[in-house]
């Protein structure tokens, strides 16, 4: 059993990690994801939402410049 097709999209933003984490904490479960994870600290962090067999994992990292935002959907 694997997944047929990993779509990963990377980002950068110049907010802070919590405020970035609020968006898809909201927006994600506005259109039928449900929370299955979260690990949220002022520096980093990762949340996972799940619907049906899908789930994305949204990891946050800060940089000295930004912080990146790693998407990745695993159908």
């Amino acid at each position: 059993m694997g997944a047929s097709a990993i779509e990963v999209g990377v980002y950068n933003s110049t907010q802070d990690v919590p405020t970035i984490a609020s968006w898809p904490k909201f927006k994600m479960i506005e259109l039928g994801w449900t929370k299955e994870n979260e690990d949220i600290e002022s520096s980093s962090g990762g949340l996972v939402f799940k619907r049906g067999n899908d789930g994305v994992f949204i990891f946050l990292s800060s940089w000295p410049d930004a912080v990146q935002i790693s998407l990745v959907l695993v159908p």
